[in-house]
């Protein structure tokens, strides 16, 4: 199974991306699903008044979620999301802890194709979940790119939909 993850703050269109990609490797005979944002079911608070309960829960589940993945004759697994831009509402706001590292700096590598969705609105859509501030948003961008920076994690920065398509095909030599 080869995993894509769109990586990147809340509110750059990565769930929407998530969905077109997924929908069009079905398109192309490649057996695909998506795994969505797993903040979303959270019982925790999310956002500006998360915990590190609340980060921790989310990473773990994230890891849990893509291994059960693992079981399923798939070829593909889209995901909303990675373990590092995960990992990044944590650092935002508590800093680095030396054994989440470990586990974000391992895991990071199952993944076959990282795509880097930046901030090009001037606004974030109102779901009723996810934060509206411009600058917290900001702040979890910078983050991702600092751990980026910091595992050595090699990412594609997202153009537009027909260039990941086309970075997505070449992982199943098409």
């Amino acid at each position: 199974m080869k995993k894509i993850a769109f990586i990147g703050t809340h509110g750059t269109r990565k769930t929407t991306y998530s969905h077109g990609l997924a929908y069009y490797l079905k398109t192309q005979g490649i057996n695909a699903d998506l795994l969505y944002e797993v903040a979303r079911k959270s019982p925790l608070p999310i956002n500006e008044d998360r915990t590190p309960s609340t980060q921790r829960w989310i990473l773990h589940t994230q890891i849990a979620e893509e291994l059960a993945f693992e079981k399923q004759e798939i070829d593909a697994l889209v995901c909303d999301r990675s373990v590092l831009d995960n990992y990044a509402y944590f650092v935002e706001k508590f800093g680095r802890d030396v054994a989440l590292d470990a586990i974000v700096k391992s895991h990071v590598k199952t993944y076959d194709l990282l795509i880097k969705v930046p901030i090009t609105r001037d606004q974030i859509d109102d779901d009723g979940i996810r934060s509206t501030d411009k600058d917290f948003q900001r702040r979890i961008d910078e983050t991702v790119d600092i751990l980026l920076k910091s595992f050595g994690v090699i990412v594609v920065p997202f153009e537009n939909i027909d260039q990941i398509v086309k970075h997505s095909l070449k992982r199943f030599g098409n």
